[in-house]
Order: structure tokens, then sequence, then C-alpha cells
């Protein structure tokens, strides 16, 4: 599965966060069914982790060129596909997780504190970076 910037990139990614200004809740009922909702949509989203700073994490397997993921932290819930087919199969998981936050998680619009959506690229270059960054940022100064 190749992304839709094949030709210009390694790596395309859509990524969107909400974070909140309150905790979010993290007891076990509430994080499971949660995840267990998106899961139906998604039925690739198999790998749940949870780190030891109490994140909680749902991903696809990483080993395939495309997959999701989703994480939900203290103050933020975070989403992602790397190399969607179109970005708008990349956006269905984030309408999901929006539309499903408000009832599973008791997220309120008051208490939002951020929404971010990042469209990423990873490009290759086996070029000097230094050399790359210096000269589209100080092509005219005494610095380059």
């Amino acid at each position: 599965m190749s992304n839709p910037y094949s030709a210009f990139c390694e790596d395309f990614y859509v990524n969107m966060r909400l974070g909140s200004q309150m905790n979010l809740p993290h007891n076990r009922e509430t994080v499971l069914h949660f995840f267990e909702r998106v899961q139906k949509e998604f039925p690739g989203l198999a790998r749940f982790r949870k780190n030891d700073n109490g994140e909680f994490n749902l991903e696809e397997d990483r080993g395939n060129d495309s997959y999701r993921w989703m994480s939900l932290e203290a103050k933020r819930l975070s989403c992602g596909h790397v190399n969607p087919e179109t970005v708008e199969s990349a956006l269905k998981l984030h309408r999901l997780i929006l539309q499903q936050a408000p009832y599973q998680l008791g997220i309120s619009n008051v208490e939002i504190d951020y929404m971010d959506v990042l469209f990423g690229f990873d490009l290759c270059f086996s070029g000097n970076h230094d050399e790359i960054i210096s000269e589209s940022l100080f092509p005219e100064s005494p610095l380059t």
C-alpha cells in the first residue's frame, strides 16, 4: 500500500491531538470500552499497551507500510494514520475518535484546550543535512 505522496517522501502521516484542561478518565472499564468501540470500526487496531507513565496505546502492526495508532494520556487524546491510501481514509479514524470522545470519555467542549492536526512528511536525503538547513535559512548571511 503506497501513500499518495510516495513520489515525494518516504512516509506520510496525518496525526491529531486533542488536549484537555482536565484529566481524562483512566479507569479500566472506560478505557477498554472506548478502545473496543474504536477497534470495532478498525479491527486491525489490536495491539494494546500501557506505558509506565500511565499512557494507554492501541495500534496496528507497525511492520506494515500503512498503520493506525491511538493514545490516551492524562490530558491528551491522540491518533494517527501512517501512509494512508488517501487523506480521507486517514481522517476516518480522527472523525470517529472526535465523535466518540464526548460519549465514551465525557469530554466537553468547555474543557478542550487545543486541537492539532498534523500532516507529516518524512523526506529521505543522503547528503549533508546541516548544509541543506544552513543554505535554506541563511542564504545571504555571514553565518553560512
